[in-house]
Protein backbone atom coordinates (compact mmCIF):
# COMPACT_ATOMS: atom_id res chain seq x y z
CA UNK A 1 0.00 0.00 0.00
CA UNK A 2 1.16 3.73 -1.01
CA UNK A 3 1.14 5.86 1.46
CA UNK A 4 2.60 9.75 1.43
CA UNK A 5 5.51 9.12 3.56
CA UNK A 6 6.74 6.48 1.19
CA UNK A 7 6.78 9.21 -2.15
CA UNK A 8 6.37 11.89 -1.20
CA UNK A 9 7.78 12.86 2.41
CA UNK A 10 10.55 15.31 2.68
CA UNK A 11 11.11 16.39 6.09
CA UNK A 12 9.80 15.07 9.70
CA UNK A 13 9.23 17.38 12.38
CA UNK A 14 7.85 17.30 16.33
CA UNK A 15 5.26 19.58 17.65
CA UNK A 16 4.53 19.56 21.71
CA UNK A 17 1.58 21.88 21.79
CA UNK A 18 2.36 22.73 25.40
CA UNK A 19 6.28 23.99 24.65
CA UNK A 20 6.53 27.83 24.38
CA UNK A 21 10.06 28.41 22.18
CA UNK A 22 11.35 27.47 19.20
CA UNK A 23 9.17 26.70 16.66
CA UNK A 24 10.13 23.66 14.76
CA UNK A 25 11.13 24.44 11.41
CA UNK A 26 10.95 22.93 7.95
CA UNK A 27 12.49 23.67 4.31
CA UNK A 28 11.03 24.44 0.91
CA UNK A 29 11.56 26.00 -1.82
CA UNK A 30 9.01 28.89 -3.27
CA UNK A 31 6.86 28.02 -6.03
CA UNK A 32 6.81 24.01 -5.50
CA UNK A 33 4.78 22.18 -6.37
CA UNK A 34 5.38 19.08 -5.71
CA UNK A 35 3.22 18.45 -3.04
CA UNK A 36 5.70 17.85 -0.23
CA UNK A 37 4.71 15.84 2.65
CA UNK A 38 5.91 17.08 5.78
CA UNK A 39 4.84 14.09 8.99
CA UNK A 40 4.21 15.75 12.30
CA UNK A 41 4.79 14.27 15.43
CA UNK A 42 2.04 15.72 18.01
CA UNK A 43 2.75 15.53 21.60
CA UNK A 44 1.56 17.14 24.64
CA UNK A 45 3.85 17.94 27.84
CA UNK A 46 6.36 15.10 26.23
CA UNK A 47 3.74 12.46 25.78
CA UNK A 48 1.91 11.16 22.56
CA UNK A 49 -1.21 13.33 21.65
CA UNK A 50 -3.91 11.65 19.93
CA UNK A 51 -6.88 13.56 18.19
CA UNK A 52 -9.60 12.89 20.12
CA UNK A 53 -12.73 11.58 18.46
CA UNK A 54 -15.13 14.26 16.17
CA UNK A 55 -12.11 16.87 15.78
CA UNK A 56 -9.71 17.81 12.76
CA UNK A 57 -6.87 19.30 12.09
CA UNK A 58 -5.86 22.39 10.27
CA UNK A 59 -3.46 24.23 8.86
CA UNK A 60 -3.74 27.89 9.07
CA UNK A 61 -1.38 29.92 6.96
CA UNK A 62 -1.46 34.01 6.26
CA UNK A 63 0.62 35.28 3.53
CA UNK A 64 2.27 38.17 2.87
CA UNK A 65 -0.55 39.87 0.54
CA UNK A 66 -3.15 39.52 3.26
CA UNK A 67 -4.46 36.02 0.99
CA UNK A 68 -4.73 33.14 3.69
CA UNK A 69 -4.10 29.33 3.54
CA UNK A 70 -6.96 26.71 5.48
CA UNK A 71 -6.14 23.39 4.26
CA UNK A 72 -6.86 20.23 6.07
CA UNK A 73 -4.12 17.73 7.41
CA UNK A 74 -4.48 14.19 6.84
CA UNK A 75 -4.48 11.80 9.36
CA UNK A 76 -1.47 8.87 10.20
CA UNK A 77 -1.12 6.41 12.65
CA UNK A 78 -0.61 6.65 16.33
CA UNK A 79 0.17 10.90 16.97
CA UNK A 80 1.36 11.40 13.68
CA UNK A 81 -0.48 13.61 10.93
CA UNK A 82 0.89 14.76 7.38
CA UNK A 83 0.69 18.30 5.99
CA UNK A 84 0.85 19.10 1.95
CA UNK A 85 3.11 21.99 1.10
CA UNK A 86 1.08 23.22 -1.58
CA UNK A 87 2.61 25.70 -3.85
CA UNK A 88 -0.41 28.40 -2.68
CA UNK A 89 1.53 28.46 0.69
CA UNK A 90 4.80 28.73 -0.89
CA UNK A 91 4.10 32.06 -3.16
CA UNK A 92 6.18 34.16 -1.13
CA UNK A 93 10.31 33.19 0.21
CA UNK A 94 11.12 33.88 3.40
CA UNK A 95 10.02 32.50 6.87
CA UNK A 96 6.08 31.90 7.07
CA UNK A 97 4.47 30.95 10.66
CA UNK A 98 1.99 27.93 10.38
CA UNK A 99 -0.30 27.16 12.49
CA UNK A 100 -1.58 23.92 13.89
CA UNK A 101 -4.90 23.87 15.24
CA UNK A 102 -7.01 20.56 16.45
CA UNK A 103 -10.35 21.88 16.06
CA UNK A 104 -13.98 20.77 16.03
CA UNK A 105 -16.81 23.47 14.85
CA UNK A 106 -15.71 26.36 15.82
CA UNK A 107 -13.55 25.31 18.97
CA UNK A 108 -10.05 25.07 18.72
CA UNK A 109 -8.36 22.49 21.40
CA UNK A 110 -5.15 22.56 20.65
CA UNK A 111 -2.65 24.60 18.34
CA UNK A 112 0.78 24.83 18.02
CA UNK A 113 3.34 26.60 15.34
CA UNK A 114 5.31 25.37 12.65
CA UNK A 115 7.99 27.74 10.63
CA UNK A 116 8.40 27.02 6.70
CA UNK A 117 11.51 28.56 5.41
CA UNK A 118 10.43 29.00 2.19
CA UNK A 119 14.23 29.51 0.12
CA UNK A 120 13.75 32.13 -2.85
CA UNK A 121 13.26 30.67 -6.26
CA UNK A 122 16.30 32.26 -8.58
CA UNK A 123 14.01 31.51 -11.16
CA UNK A 124 10.87 34.21 -11.15
CA UNK A 125 7.11 32.54 -11.68
CA UNK A 126 4.89 35.32 -12.68
CA UNK A 127 2.65 32.36 -13.61
CA UNK A 128 1.98 32.01 -9.82
CA UNK A 129 -0.73 33.99 -8.93
CA UNK A 130 -1.26 34.53 -4.66
CA UNK A 131 -4.68 33.90 -3.97
CA UNK A 132 -6.88 31.97 -1.00
CA UNK A 133 -6.80 28.30 -0.64
CA UNK A 134 -9.16 26.68 1.25
CA UNK A 135 -9.19 22.72 0.12
CA UNK A 136 -10.73 19.67 1.65
CA UNK A 137 -8.94 16.77 2.51
CA UNK A 138 -10.63 14.74 -0.96
CA UNK A 139 -8.76 17.62 -3.17
CA UNK A 140 -5.64 17.57 -1.27
CA UNK A 141 -5.74 13.43 -1.48
CA UNK A 142 -6.28 13.98 -5.16
CA UNK A 143 -3.43 15.78 -5.66
CA UNK A 144 -1.05 14.02 -3.56
CA UNK A 145 -2.05 10.58 -5.55
CA UNK A 146 -1.53 12.59 -8.57
CA UNK A 147 1.69 13.77 -7.54
CA UNK A 148 2.36 9.82 -7.32
CA UNK A 149 1.03 8.97 -10.27
CA UNK A 150 3.40 11.51 -12.43
CA UNK A 151 6.55 10.54 -10.33
CA UNK A 152 5.83 6.40 -10.47
CA UNK A 153 7.24 6.63 -14.61
CA UNK A 154 9.00 8.92 -16.65
CA UNK A 155 6.85 8.64 -19.47
CA UNK A 156 3.60 9.36 -18.63
CA UNK A 157 2.78 13.09 -19.99
CA UNK A 158 1.15 15.70 -18.29
CA UNK A 159 -2.63 14.83 -20.18
CA UNK A 160 -2.12 11.07 -19.41
CA UNK A 161 -2.07 11.39 -15.92
CA UNK A 162 -5.07 14.11 -16.08
CA UNK A 163 -6.94 11.11 -18.04
CA UNK A 164 -5.97 8.97 -14.58
CA UNK A 165 -7.06 11.29 -12.25
CA UNK A 166 -10.73 11.66 -14.05
CA UNK A 167 -10.57 7.91 -14.94
CA UNK A 168 -10.69 7.79 -10.80
CA UNK A 169 -13.34 10.53 -10.17
CA UNK A 170 -15.40 8.36 -8.58
CA UNK A 171 -12.99 6.76 -6.14
CA UNK A 172 -11.89 10.54 -5.19
CA UNK A 173 -15.64 11.66 -4.66
CA UNK A 174 -16.39 8.99 -2.35
CA UNK A 175 -13.12 8.92 -0.33
CA UNK A 176 -13.89 9.09 3.30
CA UNK A 177 -11.25 11.59 5.28
CA UNK A 178 -9.16 9.07 6.48
CA UNK A 179 -5.46 8.21 5.64
CA UNK A 180 -6.46 4.60 4.91
CA UNK A 181 -8.59 5.80 1.64
CA UNK A 182 -5.63 8.50 1.01
CA UNK A 183 -3.29 5.01 0.36
CA UNK A 184 -5.99 3.38 -1.79
CA UNK A 185 -6.77 5.76 -3.84
CA UNK A 186 -2.88 6.29 -4.58
CA UNK A 187 -2.44 2.88 -5.04
CA UNK A 188 -4.92 2.37 -7.37
CA UNK A 189 -3.64 5.76 -9.30
CA UNK A 190 0.17 4.13 -9.89
CA UNK A 191 -1.39 0.89 -11.13
CA UNK A 192 -3.07 2.93 -13.67
CA UNK A 193 -0.72 5.06 -14.40
CA UNK A 194 1.58 2.11 -14.79
CA UNK A 195 -1.24 0.78 -17.37
CA UNK A 196 -1.05 4.32 -19.10
CA UNK A 197 2.86 4.01 -19.25
CA UNK A 198 2.72 0.60 -21.08
CA UNK A 199 0.55 1.62 -23.64
CA UNK A 200 2.58 5.07 -24.17
CA UNK A 201 5.73 3.19 -24.88
CA UNK A 202 5.39 3.64 -28.54
CA UNK A 203 5.23 7.39 -28.58
CA UNK A 204 7.81 9.26 -29.41
CA UNK A 205 9.14 10.58 -25.82
CA UNK A 206 9.70 14.38 -26.66
CA UNK A 207 8.51 17.77 -25.45
CA UNK A 208 8.41 20.21 -28.01
CA UNK A 209 9.99 23.61 -27.71
CA UNK A 210 7.21 25.15 -26.01
CA UNK A 211 7.10 22.12 -23.40
CA UNK A 212 10.60 22.38 -22.43
CA UNK A 213 10.65 26.41 -22.29
CA UNK A 214 7.68 25.75 -19.79
CA UNK A 215 8.87 23.15 -17.85
CA UNK A 216 12.41 24.15 -17.55
CA UNK A 217 12.57 28.13 -16.90
CA UNK A 218 15.29 29.72 -18.06
CA UNK A 219 16.93 32.37 -16.02
CA UNK A 220 18.73 35.33 -17.13
CA UNK A 221 22.11 35.32 -18.99
CA UNK A 222 23.92 36.85 -16.23
CA UNK A 223 22.23 34.39 -14.01
CA UNK A 224 23.33 31.39 -16.36
CA UNK A 225 26.58 31.43 -16.27
CA UNK A 226 26.24 31.74 -12.81
CA UNK A 227 24.78 28.36 -12.49
CA UNK A 228 26.50 26.89 -15.60
CA UNK A 229 23.55 27.04 -17.48
CA UNK A 230 22.55 27.82 -21.60
CA UNK A 231 20.77 31.47 -22.22
CA UNK A 232 17.74 30.19 -24.52
CA UNK A 233 19.32 30.99 -27.46
CA UNK A 234 22.40 28.58 -26.91
CA UNK A 235 19.96 25.87 -25.53
CA UNK A 236 17.53 26.65 -29.11
CA UNK A 237 20.54 26.70 -31.34
CA UNK A 238 22.22 23.29 -29.64
CA UNK A 239 19.17 20.76 -29.12
CA UNK A 240 16.67 21.82 -31.84
CA UNK A 241 16.16 19.57 -34.34
CA UNK A 242 14.63 18.88 -38.16
CA UNK A 243 11.17 18.27 -36.02
CA UNK A 244 11.70 21.63 -33.98
CA UNK A 245 12.11 19.44 -30.37
CA UNK A 246 13.76 18.82 -27.74
CA UNK A 247 14.00 14.87 -26.81
CA UNK A 248 13.17 14.26 -23.47
CA UNK A 249 16.48 13.14 -21.83
CA UNK A 250 18.07 16.23 -23.69
CA UNK A 251 16.12 18.62 -22.28
CA UNK A 252 15.98 17.01 -18.78
CA UNK A 253 20.07 16.56 -18.94
CA UNK A 254 20.41 20.23 -20.01
CA UNK A 255 17.97 22.12 -17.39
CA UNK A 256 17.84 19.80 -14.36
CA UNK A 257 19.04 20.99 -10.89
CA UNK A 258 21.14 19.45 -8.80
CA UNK A 259 20.91 19.57 -5.32
CA UNK A 260 23.15 18.37 -2.50
CA UNK A 261 22.04 17.45 0.78
CA UNK A 262 24.05 15.85 4.10
CA UNK A 263 23.26 12.14 4.02
CA UNK A 264 24.83 11.31 7.68
CA UNK A 265 27.75 12.78 9.50
CA UNK A 266 30.30 12.49 6.46
CA UNK A 267 28.11 11.66 3.65
CA UNK A 268 26.16 13.70 1.18
CA UNK A 269 23.98 13.13 -2.09
CA UNK A 270 23.86 14.37 -5.07
CA UNK A 271 19.96 14.62 -6.91
CA UNK A 272 20.53 15.62 -10.56
CA UNK A 273 17.43 14.76 -12.52
CA UNK A 274 15.46 11.41 -11.47
CA UNK A 275 19.05 9.98 -10.22
CA UNK A 276 20.68 10.34 -6.68
CA UNK A 277 24.44 9.42 -6.01
CA UNK A 278 25.90 9.15 -2.48
CA UNK A 279 29.68 10.53 -1.97
CA UNK A 280 31.95 9.84 0.99
CA UNK A 281 35.48 9.36 1.39
CA UNK A 282 35.65 7.04 -1.53
CA UNK A 283 34.94 10.27 -3.76
CA UNK A 284 37.92 12.69 -2.72
CA UNK A 285 40.65 13.01 -5.45
CA UNK A 286 43.68 13.56 -2.74
CA UNK A 287 43.54 11.56 1.11
CA UNK A 288 41.92 9.32 2.58
CA UNK A 289 39.96 10.83 5.24
CA UNK A 290 37.76 14.72 5.65
CA UNK A 291 39.87 16.71 7.69
CA UNK A 292 38.16 19.21 10.60
CA UNK A 293 38.01 22.86 9.48
CA UNK A 294 38.27 22.75 5.87
CA UNK A 295 35.95 23.42 3.18
CA UNK A 296 35.23 20.63 0.19
CA UNK A 297 33.71 21.71 -3.66
CA UNK A 298 32.04 18.69 -5.35
CA UNK A 299 32.94 18.07 -9.04
CA UNK A 300 31.35 16.28 -12.10
CA UNK A 301 33.37 15.03 -14.38
CA UNK A 302 32.92 14.25 -17.77
CA UNK A 303 32.01 10.36 -17.26
CA UNK A 304 29.53 11.44 -15.46
CA UNK A 305 31.27 10.56 -12.23
CA UNK A 306 31.90 12.54 -9.19
CA UNK A 307 34.85 13.35 -7.11
CA UNK A 308 35.39 16.00 -3.99
CA UNK A 309 38.04 18.00 -3.81
CA UNK A 310 39.80 20.75 -1.25
CA UNK A 311 40.71 22.74 -4.23
CA UNK A 312 37.83 25.03 -4.72
CA UNK A 313 39.01 26.52 -8.23
CA UNK A 314 39.23 23.89 -11.29
CA UNK A 315 38.23 25.91 -13.47
CA UNK A 316 38.17 22.55 -15.93
CA UNK A 317 35.69 20.57 -14.14
CA UNK A 318 31.84 21.29 -13.81
CA UNK A 319 31.54 23.06 -9.94
CA UNK A 320 28.05 21.29 -8.61
CA UNK A 321 28.40 22.70 -5.09
CA UNK A 322 30.08 21.94 -1.52
CA UNK A 323 30.47 22.25 2.54
CA UNK A 324 32.69 22.56 5.31
CA UNK A 325 33.61 19.83 7.41
CA UNK A 326 33.91 20.52 11.22
CA UNK A 327 32.46 20.27 14.58
CA UNK A 328 29.24 20.09 15.09
CA UNK A 329 26.55 19.67 18.07
CA UNK A 330 23.87 17.35 18.17
CA UNK A 331 20.49 19.31 17.88
CA UNK A 332 16.62 17.94 17.42
CA UNK A 333 14.28 18.93 14.54
CA UNK A 334 13.74 22.07 16.25
CA UNK A 335 17.47 23.25 17.06
CA UNK A 336 17.60 22.43 20.46
CA UNK A 337 20.89 21.00 21.43
CA UNK A 338 20.39 17.39 22.70
CA UNK A 339 22.66 15.02 25.18
CA UNK A 340 23.36 11.40 24.38
CA UNK A 341 20.03 10.68 25.61
CA UNK A 342 18.20 13.12 23.30
CA UNK A 343 17.09 15.15 26.27
CA UNK A 344 16.90 18.62 25.53
CA UNK A 345 19.62 20.54 27.27
CA UNK A 346 19.62 17.12 29.74
CA UNK A 347 22.86 16.57 31.25
CA UNK A 348 26.25 16.39 29.25
CA UNK A 349 24.42 18.35 26.44
CA UNK A 350 27.18 20.35 26.50
CA UNK A 351 29.88 17.65 25.04
CA UNK A 352 27.36 16.36 22.52
CA UNK A 353 29.34 17.38 19.77
CA UNK A 354 31.01 15.27 16.28
CA UNK A 355 33.63 15.84 13.60
CA UNK A 356 31.42 15.69 10.29
CA UNK A 357 29.67 18.05 7.33
CA UNK A 358 28.32 20.52 8.93
CA UNK A 359 24.37 20.12 7.74
CA UNK A 360 24.32 23.78 7.71
CA UNK A 361 27.27 24.62 4.67
CA UNK A 362 25.85 22.26 2.28
CA UNK A 363 25.34 24.49 -0.86
CA UNK A 364 24.85 23.96 -4.45
CA UNK A 365 23.87 26.35 -7.22
CA UNK A 366 20.64 26.60 -6.46
CA UNK A 367 20.94 26.94 -2.53
CA UNK A 368 24.35 29.68 -1.65
CA UNK A 369 25.30 32.76 -0.56
CA UNK A 370 26.09 35.72 -3.22
CA UNK A 371 29.41 35.71 -1.63
CA UNK A 372 32.22 32.39 -1.92
CA UNK A 373 30.06 30.13 0.07
CA UNK A 374 33.58 28.03 2.37
CA UNK A 375 33.43 28.76 5.54
CA UNK A 376 29.68 29.62 5.92
CA UNK A 377 25.96 27.95 7.00
CA UNK A 378 22.52 28.93 6.54
CA UNK A 379 21.11 31.04 9.09
CA UNK A 380 17.56 31.38 7.26
CA UNK A 381 15.41 33.27 6.02
CA UNK A 382 17.27 34.27 3.27
CA UNK A 383 20.90 34.46 5.10
CA UNK A 384 24.10 32.84 5.65
CA UNK A 385 26.75 33.56 8.09
CA UNK A 386 30.41 32.47 8.84
CA UNK A 387 30.88 30.02 11.07
CA UNK A 388 34.04 31.63 12.51
CA UNK A 389 34.77 34.76 13.78
CA UNK A 390 36.90 37.15 11.11
CA UNK A 391 40.45 36.45 10.25
CA UNK A 392 42.59 38.12 7.50
CA UNK A 393 42.35 36.83 3.89
CA UNK A 394 45.45 38.68 3.05
CA UNK A 395 44.08 40.79 0.08
CA UNK A 396 42.15 43.39 2.30
CA UNK A 397 39.33 41.65 3.35
CA UNK A 398 38.08 39.37 5.75
CA UNK A 399 37.75 35.88 5.82
CA UNK A 400 35.94 32.66 7.93
CA UNK A 401 38.71 30.11 8.37
CA UNK A 402 39.77 27.61 11.09
CA UNK A 403 42.40 27.78 13.32
CA UNK A 404 43.24 31.51 12.29
CA UNK A 405 44.33 34.69 14.73
CA UNK A 406 40.81 36.48 14.91
CA UNK A 407 41.27 40.11 13.77
CA UNK A 408 40.50 43.05 16.31
CA UNK A 409 41.21 46.35 17.33
CA UNK A 410 44.89 44.97 17.86
CA UNK A 411 45.26 45.19 13.70
CA UNK A 412 43.85 49.02 14.36
CA UNK A 413 40.54 47.77 13.17
CA UNK A 414 36.93 49.16 14.42
CA UNK A 415 33.53 48.96 13.62
CA UNK A 416 34.48 51.09 10.50
CA UNK A 417 37.32 49.21 9.34
CA UNK A 418 35.53 46.01 9.79
CA UNK A 419 32.46 47.27 7.50
CA UNK A 420 35.35 48.08 4.94
CA UNK A 421 36.71 44.92 4.49
CA UNK A 422 33.17 43.08 4.65
CA UNK A 423 32.82 44.95 1.66
CA UNK A 424 35.31 43.85 -0.13
CA UNK A 425 34.43 39.95 0.12
CA UNK A 426 30.60 40.84 -0.48
CA UNK A 427 29.46 40.39 2.91
CA UNK A 428 28.12 42.81 6.08
CA UNK A 429 27.69 42.30 9.87
CA UNK A 430 25.25 40.43 11.27
CA UNK A 431 22.52 42.03 13.01
CA UNK A 432 22.28 41.96 16.83
CA UNK A 433 19.33 39.35 16.10
CA UNK A 434 20.98 37.47 13.59
CA UNK A 435 23.79 37.09 16.10
CA UNK A 436 21.59 35.49 18.65
CA UNK A 437 20.21 33.00 16.05
CA UNK A 438 23.41 31.96 15.22
CA UNK A 439 24.94 31.63 18.52
CA UNK A 440 21.74 29.65 19.84
CA UNK A 441 22.75 26.51 21.31
CA UNK A 442 25.89 27.42 22.41
CA UNK A 443 27.09 26.78 26.23
CA UNK A 444 27.55 29.75 28.30
CA UNK A 445 30.91 30.40 29.84
CA UNK A 446 32.98 29.19 32.83
CA UNK A 447 34.98 31.51 35.80
CA UNK A 448 36.96 29.11 35.68
CA UNK A 449 37.16 26.74 32.77
CA UNK A 450 37.92 27.10 29.32
CA UNK A 451 35.81 23.84 28.57
CA UNK A 452 32.43 24.85 26.99
CA UNK A 453 34.00 28.56 25.89
CA UNK A 454 37.30 30.86 26.00
CA UNK A 455 36.14 32.74 28.98
CA UNK A 456 37.98 31.53 32.07
CA UNK A 457 38.79 34.82 34.29
CA UNK A 458 42.33 33.64 33.99
CA UNK A 459 42.94 34.49 30.09
CA UNK A 460 45.00 37.25 29.02
CA UNK A 461 44.24 37.12 25.54
CA UNK A 462 42.23 35.87 22.60
CA UNK A 463 42.55 32.26 21.08
CA UNK A 464 42.53 30.60 17.53
CA UNK A 465 39.46 29.95 16.08
CA UNK A 466 38.09 26.86 16.86
CA UNK A 467 40.01 26.30 19.67
CA UNK A 468 37.32 25.13 22.46
CA UNK A 469 35.40 21.75 20.80
CA UNK A 470 32.14 22.49 22.78
CA UNK A 471 32.25 26.30 21.67
CA UNK A 472 29.66 25.59 18.94
CA UNK A 473 26.18 26.55 18.18
CA UNK A 474 22.86 24.32 17.25
CA UNK A 475 23.69 25.58 13.61
CA UNK A 476 27.02 25.37 13.53
CA UNK A 477 28.67 28.15 14.29
CA UNK A 478 32.11 28.35 16.30
CA UNK A 479 33.19 30.57 19.58
CA UNK A 480 30.10 32.58 19.85
CA UNK A 481 30.40 32.38 23.25
CA UNK A 482 33.90 33.95 24.42
CA UNK A 483 36.72 34.73 22.80
CA UNK A 484 36.39 37.72 21.45
CA UNK A 485 33.38 40.27 21.31
CA UNK A 486 31.71 40.56 18.10
CA UNK A 487 30.22 43.71 16.17
CA UNK A 488 27.23 43.69 15.00
CA UNK A 489 25.45 45.76 12.70
CA UNK A 490 22.82 47.14 15.13
CA UNK A 491 23.69 50.65 16.49
CA UNK A 492 21.67 52.28 19.20
CA UNK A 493 21.92 55.54 20.94
CA UNK A 494 24.37 55.65 24.69
CA UNK A 495 22.06 56.61 27.26
CA UNK A 496 24.91 57.55 29.46
CA UNK A 497 25.29 60.91 29.04
CA UNK A 498 29.18 62.07 28.57
CA UNK A 499 30.65 65.21 27.49
CA UNK A 500 34.53 66.14 27.46
CA UNK A 501 35.85 69.56 28.81
CA UNK A 502 39.44 71.25 28.97
CA UNK A 503 42.00 70.24 27.60
CA UNK A 504 43.53 66.70 26.95
CA UNK A 505 44.52 63.99 24.38
CA UNK A 506 42.54 61.42 23.53
CA UNK A 507 43.40 58.03 24.31
CA UNK A 508 44.84 55.00 22.20
CA UNK A 509 41.40 53.26 22.34
CA UNK A 510 40.10 56.17 19.91
CA UNK A 511 41.26 54.88 16.62
CA UNK A 512 42.53 57.00 13.98
CA UNK A 513 42.67 60.22 16.33
CA UNK A 514 44.39 58.49 19.29
CA UNK A 515 47.32 60.80 20.42
CA UNK A 516 45.35 64.26 18.83
CA UNK A 517 44.70 66.52 20.92
CA UNK A 518 41.25 68.78 22.09
CA UNK A 519 41.70 72.39 24.43
CA UNK A 520 37.47 73.05 24.55
CA UNK A 521 36.13 70.14 24.98
CA UNK A 522 35.18 68.37 21.94
CA UNK A 523 32.48 70.47 21.09
CA UNK A 524 29.57 69.11 23.15
CA UNK A 525 30.42 70.78 26.85
CA UNK A 526 27.97 73.33 28.04
CA UNK A 527 28.60 74.50 31.88
CA UNK A 528 24.62 74.54 32.27
CA UNK A 529 23.17 71.93 30.02
CA UNK A 530 24.17 68.25 29.54
CA UNK A 531 25.11 68.79 26.00
CA UNK A 532 25.31 70.55 23.12
CA UNK A 533 24.19 69.59 19.17
CA UNK A 534 27.75 70.36 17.44
CA UNK A 535 30.34 67.85 15.25
CA UNK A 536 33.21 66.61 17.29
CA UNK A 537 36.05 69.65 17.64
CA UNK A 538 38.19 66.45 15.99
CA UNK A 539 36.70 64.10 13.70
CA UNK A 540 37.15 60.39 15.00
CA UNK A 541 37.08 59.17 11.47
CA UNK A 542 39.66 60.89 9.97
CA UNK A 543 40.72 63.37 7.34
CA UNK A 544 38.61 63.01 4.74
CA UNK A 545 35.94 61.15 6.35
CA UNK A 546 33.48 63.41 7.69
CA UNK A 547 32.69 64.40 10.89
CA UNK A 548 29.71 63.26 13.64
CA UNK A 549 27.13 65.85 14.66
CA UNK A 550 25.94 65.18 18.08
CA UNK A 551 24.50 66.22 21.31
CA UNK A 552 26.97 64.22 23.84
CA UNK A 553 30.35 62.96 22.82
CA UNK A 554 30.49 59.13 22.25
CA UNK A 555 26.55 58.49 21.48
CA UNK A 556 26.62 56.56 19.07
CA UNK A 557 27.48 52.33 19.95
CA UNK A 558 27.23 49.42 17.66
CA UNK A 559 26.07 46.21 20.14
CA UNK A 560 28.44 43.77 21.06
CA UNK A 561 27.67 40.38 21.07
CA UNK A 562 28.97 36.95 22.86
CA UNK A 563 31.48 37.93 25.98
CA UNK A 564 35.35 38.15 25.59
CA UNK A 565 38.01 36.05 26.45
CA UNK A 566 37.53 36.86 30.24
CA UNK A 567 33.48 36.90 30.73
CA UNK A 568 33.13 33.80 32.43
CA UNK A 569 30.07 33.46 33.40
CA UNK A 570 28.57 36.63 31.97
CA UNK A 571 29.28 34.83 28.28
CA UNK A 572 26.59 33.81 26.69
CA UNK A 573 24.54 33.28 23.60
CA UNK A 574 22.66 36.46 24.04
CA UNK A 575 25.37 38.26 25.89
CA UNK A 576 25.07 42.52 24.73
CA UNK A 577 27.32 45.16 25.09
CA UNK A 578 26.23 48.86 24.98
CA UNK A 579 29.30 50.37 26.31
CA UNK A 580 32.11 51.35 22.47
CA UNK A 581 31.81 53.66 19.84
CA UNK A 582 31.90 52.76 16.71
CA UNK A 583 35.34 54.47 16.39
CA UNK A 584 36.77 52.67 18.84
CA UNK A 585 39.81 49.83 18.26
CA UNK A 586 39.92 47.52 21.42
CA UNK A 587 41.95 44.44 21.55
CA UNK A 588 39.33 42.17 22.73
CA UNK A 589 36.95 43.39 20.08
CA UNK A 590 36.58 41.41 16.59
CA UNK A 591 33.42 40.23 13.76
CA UNK A 592 31.91 38.24 12.14
CA UNK A 593 30.25 38.34 8.61
CA UNK A 594 27.21 37.18 6.85
CA UNK A 595 25.24 37.70 3.23
CA UNK A 596 22.15 37.08 1.61
CA UNK A 597 21.66 33.97 -0.53
CA UNK A 598 21.84 34.23 -4.01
Amino acid sequence: MTTPEKFQIEQRVQIDFSYQGVPPRVFAKQYDNNMRVVAVDLYNGGSDYTIPDGYAVNVRLDKKDGHHVYNPALFGSGNTIFIILTQQMLTFPGELMAEIEVVSAENVLKSGVLIIDCDPSVIPNAAIVSTDEYKTVQELAAQVAKDAAQVSSDMVTVESVAQILEDNKETIEKMPDTLQAVQQFANEAEIAAAAAAESAEKLEQVYTKTESDERYPLKTDVEADLADRYTKAEADGKFADSNNVYSRNEADKRFSEYVLKVDGDANISVTWSDTTAQLGVANLDTGSAFVVGKDYTVYKLDDGSYIISLDGDKSDLQKIGGFHYGTCRRVNAALQPINTADEVRGNGWESNVYSGIVPRSVWDQGHRPTCDPRGMVYLGSGVWVDIYQSSDNGAGGLTSAYNAVPLTGTEGLCWYGFMERALVVGKRLLTYGEFCQMAFGSPGGFDDSNTNAWTAKTNTGRQKTGYVANAVSSIGCRDAVGNVWEWTGSLVTRAEHTNISGSGTFSASEGVRAGKSYTDGNGHYNATKDGTWNFDTVSPFGDGYGNIYEYNDYSLVPLLGGGQWSAGVQGGACTVCMQFCAWNTREYIGARCACDSL
